[in-house]
């Protein structure tokens, strides 16, 4: 739980290991390749990560750490699952098993990171005369997951929604 003073808390997990649990829950569905759009969506993905971060840090933002807390808790967890296909599966099983649990997992750690950003996002609205700047740079991330979107999915307009659903929409174009 975040301090009361103004000394900010350590984050329960770092952006890094977000983005890497991501990356591998991604690379276990196409099977250690990365699909193409990874790499420009990247970037804009660690933006707004690291500013879910910084929200997280405000000594107000109670609802926010606990979704954060829950983003930590569910890396040890995937971790074990992946652990134990490697090490108790043969690899033909092996390799299926992580590809189905690797879709399965994505959404649900998609899922878990989009409601911690979501949290942080009403945060930041509902104390819009402190954090202005905030609010208006979650805006600014979600109008460039829109234009990854427009751009690999044939000018359709997305109108950023969730994490979700923007990974869909680009893994639909993969097939």
């Amino acid at each position: 739980m975040p301090s009361l003073y103004t000394d900010a808390p350590v984050p329960p997990i770092l952006s890094e290991r977000i983005l890497f649990t991501i990356s591998s829950l991604l690379r276990s569905r196409y099977e250690m390749e990365m699909p193409p759009w990874w790499e420009e969506t990247t970037p804009v993905l660690t933006q707004l990560v690291d500013l879910g971060i910084k929200v997280s840090k405000y000594p107000s933002a109670f609802e926010v750490w606990r979704k954060h807390k829950a983003v930590a808790e569910c890396v040890p967890q995937i971790d074990l699952i992946f652990s134990t296909i490697n090490a108790q599966l043969l690899r033909s099983a092996r390799d299926v098993t992580a590809s189905r649990c690797g879709s399965g997992l994505l959404a649900l750690f998609l899922g878990l990171v989009d409601g911690w950003l979501r949290a942080c996002e009403e945060h930041v609205q509902a104390e819009s005369s402190r954090y202005s700047v905030d609010a208006s740079e979650f805006r600014r991330i979600y109008q460039q997951l829109d234009a990854i979107t427009r751009l690999h999915v044939g000018g359709v307009r997305n109108n950023f929604n969730d994490l979700i659903r923007f990974f869909d929409m680009l893994q639909q174009i993969e097939g």
